[in-house]
């Protein structure tokens, strides 16, 4: 586990007009206070300090860095005024700040895009270093996967480094932990990354939106499926002429009402504007591969819905997401 860095250090702030607290007992509260979640405290205290120099803490005093609610201190409950800057010259005032060190990421899947590029796109668009472990693939006979070779996948399945996605890629590595499946990385990752969503509502329109790609893209699997050369033409060329598109026109029926945009849901990309992106716009996406080459047909398909059309626009135009497509390897699919 990444080690929590906690840090303490006075800030001139306007303090109220609360009862006075010695240096000691306001230490003591910080590590009631934080104690339990496992911090680790770095800050010495001034043995020096008295009651005249660390005025009573105000209800503002927060954990910097973190994504949680500040805490609060019942002691300091009457005192309401907010928290100036040190600029303003106010009175003194003690801050906790806690920074956290990035976690080591280690994603492993094959030496291809497939169900792990929505994962290694947040990476790139949240800019989280990661270690991107590839397990080289050869086929026998190019395009037949009877004949695929993949020595070090196997390797790692007979060592039991797969178990915890029963055997299968991709899984991710947290700080030596792990955790299968696609999209439960995909979750997992956008959360530690801010993509989804402001609050437990937001989250859960995000997962809808994710949820209806997935629909989306089992309805092209079954189109695939088909049996008989010229029946899946047929199906193929039905599911790109009239699914695909009507499903597009339900999707943007779906979204939210007054948001401004250019994202799905709103200025704040997330987990569902990458999803949709990977299926149906991204260079070398779900329709742009050595199996499928209809990405012209999937763009026409929102061509008349106006927000998935700017959102689209506006993930493509991440710079970070732009420098990672130029930069990754040339795979097939």
């Amino acid at each position: 586990m990444a080690e929590l860095e906690t840090r303490y250090h006075q800030v001139l702030v306007d303090g109220g007009a609360s009862q006075p607290v010695a240096g000691k007992k306001w230490f003591k509260m910080i590590v009631a206070a934080i104690g339990g979640c496992g911090l680790v405290l770095l800050a010495v205290f001034d043995a020096s300090l008295s009651s005249s120099t660390l005025q009573s803490a105000t209800t503002s005093t927060s954990l910097v860095g973190l994504t949680s609610p500040r805490l609060r201190f019942p002691q300091f409950a009457k005192a309401s005024q907010p928290m100036n800057l040190p600029h303003q010259q106010p009175k003194q005032h003690l801050r906790a700040v806690v920074t956290q060190a990035t976690p080591d990421y280690k994603l492993c899947y094959f030496d291809i895009r497939g169900v792990a590029e929505t994962a290694r796109m947040l990476f790139a668009i949240s800019k989280t270093p990661f270690e991107d472990k590839r397990f080289t693939i050869k086929m026998g006979i190019p395009g037949n996967f009877s004949t695929i070779e993949r020595p070090e996948f196997d390797a790692a399945k007979s060592a039991g480094e797969l178990d915890c996605n029963l055997g299968k890629a991709p899984y991710l590595e947290v700080d030596g932990k792990k955790v299968g499946q696609s999209k439960a990385i995909e979750r997992y990752l956008a959360k530690q990354f801010g993509l989804f969503g402001a609050d437990d509502l937001e989250a859960a329109v995000i997962d809808q939106l994710c949820e209806h790609v997935v629909d989306f893209r089992n309805a092209y699997m079954r189109a695939r499926s088909t049996q008989g050369d010229e029946a899946k033409a047929a199906a193929t060329k039905k599911f790109f002429d009239e699914t695909l598109p009507t499903n597009m026109k339900l999707f943007e029926k779906s979204l939210p009402a007054g948001e401004s945009g250019p994202f799905l849901l709103g200025k704040q990309v997330t987990l569902a504007d990458v999803n949709l992106y990977q299926f149906v716009a991204a260079p070398g996406g779900a329709f742009d591969n050595q199996f499928s080459n209809n990405k012209e047909e999937a763009k026409a398909s929102f061509e008349n819905c106006p927000r998935i059309k700017a959102a689209m626009e506006a993930v493509a135009a991440i710079p970070e997401l732009k420098a990672h497509i130029a930069e990754r390897p040339e795979r097939p699919f």
